[in-house]
């Protein structure tokens, strides 16, 4: 009886039967390949009436701006791309991701925007031996791509800004600035490389509109004071 069954187990695998059935034509294919992006954000033009106004005003020297490193909530401290596909469902797509963190990207075009539109004197880091009289700290506070209306797919970028005043005014620092954008961008199509384009024009128009509330306040303040009711 032993002997009958090890010879039936026997003629199944010389046969080709398996008890664990696979199909050799997926072991032949290869593994999704993961994609990498950056943002590709247009770099700004000079803002240069913005030290002409200081200096017709009074004659003060722009400010010295410290950028601080950006944060960025949860999930969108992550590098996979997130998805709204409903009202309360997300996804995160692992094959379609950032190649550096999106709180340092906004940093550093944050950083390059600035120094652009010379609206400071200098845009320093934490490590500069220059000293500050104004900090700026942002928070990624929304980005993904909304799929929740598949024929008009978009793309969602939310930043939260505070300015403060580094002058030596009391424990607590003076708020200069504060704000939330916001851009919605439309794309032709929810693919990755639409939803980074659109993600890059938002970030765009976000910097954009942070400029002109910048130089806005510089020409209502000129030297650097604040009154109350100017946080936003």
């Amino acid at each position: 009886m032993r002997e009958g069954v090890w010879i039936a187990l026997l003629l199944s695998v010389s046969t080709g039967c398996s008890f664990f059935p696979v199909d050799l034509k997926d072991l032949s294919r290869d593994p999704p390949v993961k994609q990498r992006y950056l943002f590709d954000v247009p770099a700004a033009a000079a803002a240069t009436d913005a030290a002409s106004i200081r200096a017709d005003a009074t004659g003060a020297p722009l400010p010295v701006l410290l950028l601080e490193q950006a944060r960025a909530a949860s999930p969108f401290n992550g590098r996979p791309f997130i998805y709204r596909t409903n009202a309360a469902e997300h996804a995160a797509d692992y094959y379609h991701e950032f190649l550096a963190s999106p709180a340092e990207q906004i940093t550093q075009i944050t950083r390059r925007w600035l120094r652009s539109t010379q609206q400071f004197a200098h845009v320093i880091e934490s490590d500069s031996p220059l000293l500050a009289n104004q900090s700026l700290a942002m928070e990624l506070t929304d980005l993904r791509g909304d799929y929740r209306d598949a024929a008009q797919p978009r793309a969602i970028v939310g930043v939260r800004v505070v300015l403060t005043s580094i002058a030596d005014t009391g424990p607590t620092p003076e708020i200069l600035l504060e704000k939330d954008y916001r851009a919605e961008i439309d794309m032709p199509e929810a693919k990755p490389s639409h939803l980074v384009a659109a993600w890059g024009a938002g970030i765009h128009q976000v910097l954009t509109e942070l400029s002109s509330d910048l130089l806005e306040r510089s020409a209502s303040r000129p030297n650097g004071a604040s009154q109350q009711g100017d946080a936003k």
